[in-house]
């Protein structure tokens, strides 16, 4: 779990950095966002992975 969450929060951020550089930003903001957004995915998925799940019904 924690491996497919580091992927996926990385590659958000990759794709966050890459509009940020298409949409005329420096390299600078563009690193700045990649690692910024991967840090905030990987927080809120730590967090929602540690809510509660609904307890499966027994017959």
């Amino acid at each position: 779990m924690a491996a497919i969450l580091t992927i996926a929060a990385g590659t958000l951020g990759l794709l966050v950095a890459l509009v940020s550089l298409l949409l005329g930003g420096s390299l600078l903001t563009a690193l700045l966002l990649w690692t910024s957004v991967g840090i905030a995915a990987t927080i809120l998925g730590l967090i929602w992975s540690r809510l509660p799940q609904s307890a499966p019904l027994r017959a």
